[in-house]
């Protein structure tokens, strides 16, 4: 059975930047922001988000960039 897990790691050559590697099941977040910008590529299933106003799908294949 497949099973939610998370990993993030800081890459020190590029400035600490941090790195998520996520397989989420049934996860949701509140509203929230982040301080800096934010890249996410779907590698597999779908990502639900709310921008401008409303409710957003990005399926598998999309990348997503948020500030």
């Amino acid at each position: 059975m497949r099973q939610e897990q998370a990993k993030l790691i800081h890459l020190p050559e590029l400035n600490s930047l941090a790195y998520l590697q996520a397989e989420y099941l049934h996860q949701t977040f509140s509203r929230h922001t982040h301080e800096g910008f934010c890249f996410g590529v779907i590698d597999d299933g779908a990502q639900q988000f709310y921008r401008t106003g409303s409710e957003h799908i990005a399926p598998k294949g999309d990348i997503i960039i948020v500030n």
